[in-house]
């Protein structure tokens, strides 16, 4: 019995529910009506939110991908190519690998990922500086880069010592202190070159950093004892070199010190 009750009080509920629910939806229908449009585009704009940042990230990791290519590419170019070929290209990855960093630098959040933009423009900057220079470039303009060496060489070094200033934590940190170095060691700045490299070997840095700097300190030692009058050896200074000379080198070179490759592929958030 106390079953049944209920539920025809249920029911009769229900019923009455049903019944008020046109006068309901005549007081209060906008109300709800808004409420529901809101909840949809909180639901969108959480799902718009994801998709950009997804997007953004995928975005970030190609162009910093692109940058490290371009500055490969400019190494590799061949020199023997025409000479408006060789500038053409030249100017055309130099540009797009700046393109590529500014992206990165713009878009992306993650302090790692600018610091390795910005050691990426450190790098494309002294890559540029120390191509060998087109055959007629001294009387033809067209041939030459848009901005002189000492201007390259000089936003290059910017470029590390704003990875040291601003993200000091981060591990392209260190290698931006090789890039500085290079540069001390191709102005001859030996003295300077040295304290860079003594100061990583006494840091917290990784073993892997430390040995480099002590091999290139064995190396600026070599750079630094005068060639007399007469010697068959011939020092001259090659960007980025990452092996020692060998033994067998007929024409040794001491070259600035090349830092290692930082870069990784950020997780997708």
């Amino acid at each position: 019995m106390k079953a049944q009750r209920r539920h025809a009080l249920q029911t009769n509920s229900l019923a009455q529910s049903m019944e008020n629910l046109p006068e309901f939806m005549k007081l209060h229908g906008n109300k709800v009506l808004l409420g529901v449009i809101f909840i949809a585009l909180v639901i969108v704009l959480i799902r718009y939110r994801a998709s950009s940042a997804e997007q953004r990230t995928e975005t970030v990791a190609m162009s910093l991908g692109n940058a490290r290519n371009g500055i490969t590419e400019l190494r590799r170019a061949d020199p023997m190519s025409a000479p408006m070929q060789v500038a053409s290209q030249r100017k055309q990855v130099l540009s797009a690998a700046r393109d590529s960093i500014q992206t990165v630098l713009d878009e992306s959040t993650d302090n790692s990922l600018k610091a390795q933009a910005l050691l990426a423009r450190g790098d494309l900057f002294w890559v540029a500086a120390n191509l060998p220079p087109i055959p007629g470039a001294a009387t033809q303009p067209s041939l030459q880069m848009t901005q002189s060496n000492d201007d390259l060489l000089k936003q290059s070094e910017e470029s590390y010592q704003q990875v040291i200033k601003q993200y000091p934590t981060e591990r392209p940190a260190t290698a931006a202190q090789f890039g500085l170095a290079a540069i001390r060691e191709n102005q001859k700045q030996f003295d300077d070159a040295e304290k860079i490299y003594n100061g990583i070997i006494s840091s917290s840095a990784d073993p892997m950093f430390k040995d480099l700097a002590t091999s290139r300190l064995a190396l600026l030692e070599k750079a630094k004892t005068p060639v007399y009058i007469g010697s068959t050896e011939v020092r001259t200074p090659t960007p980025f070199l990452t092996t020692k000379p060998s033994a067998t080198t007929t024409a040794k070179s001491i070259a600035p010190a090349a830092h290692p490759t930082t870069t990784t592929t950020p997780l997708k958030k």
